[in-house]
């Protein structure tokens, strides 16, 4: 049914090339010169492209475009120097994640990277100083699972295994805690983001913001406000009030 669908994705794009091109705050996918395509822009002249070739090898790689220029993962050296882009899903970070180039690169792409990505809830893509948020509204049903035989995005071993029926079913990402800090969170605000300051009060200074969803690092203290690290390494103090511990 995924290899149909994908099939009339691609006469779709084919035909209608302006309508892929033309689409905003919205994932959506397409087959091209055999490649399986899936795109979303943020309607601001920044997009994110993943390009996942059905040939022998299979390396699957990502474009962003913003302010006119192309980053690349795996890193493109030669027309970005060592540029790195990233991705932070969901508060963790996931740097150069389509550099599946040696066996733990491959791991962090099937293990971690690609399950967390098809449940992001925040997506958020940085490169060159440069840092985009871009929707996940559609990503879920556009975006196949690396179980799935049909996935063009599947490297060669995971072809292999899936044939040879040994391929282990995906696990989920975790974060590794940070050294003194024990405890994962996210926020429980109705405003749908709390500001994390740099004193204990509400009047200091924001020093960065979180968002629902968006997991980040504390632990058990006294008083109200709690020290707590942004996935991106930031610290500051948020009320308790606003934090649910998630384990």
């Amino acid at each position: 049914m995924r290899l149909k669908k994908q099939i009339a994705n691609g006469l779709l794009l084919s035909l209608f090339p302006l309508i892929v091109s033309a689409a905003t705050y919205e994932w959506s996918g397409g087959f091209s010169q055999g490649t399986m395509e899936y795109h979303v822009d943020d309607g601001n002249g920044n997009s994110l492209l993943i390009s996942c070739p059905g040939g022998q090898p299979r390396p699957a790689s990502a474009t962003m475009t913003t302010h006119g220029l192309d980053y690349h993962s795996p890193k493109d050296t030669q027309q970005q120097g060592m540029i790195e882009m990233s991705f932070i899903i969901d508060g963790v970070r996931f740097d150069d994640p389509f550099n599946t180039s040696c066996t733990a690169c491959e791991n962090n792409f099937t293990y971690a990277f690609w399950p967390a990505l098809l449940k992001a809830n925040n997506l958020y893509v940085h490169a060159d100083g440069y840092e985009v948020r871009f929707t996940t509204q559609g990503l879920r049903e556009e975006l196949p699972s690396l179980d799935d035989p049909h996935n063009m995005c599947l490297t060669d071993l995971q072809a292999l295994a899936l044939e040879n029926e040994i391929f282990t079913p995906v696990q989920e990402a975790r974060p590794t805690l940070p050294s003194g800090f024990t405890n994962l969170a996210v926020i429980d605000d109705p405003d749908g983001y709390t500001n994390i300051r740099s004193q204990k009060n509400s009047k200091s200074q924001i020093v960065a913001s979180i968002v629902q969803g968006e997991q980040f690092f504390t632990y058990i203290q006294d008083g109200n406000w709690w020290q707590v690290r942004t996935a991106q390494g930031k610290v500051g103090y948020m009320h308790i009030s606003r934090i649910r511990l998630l384990d």
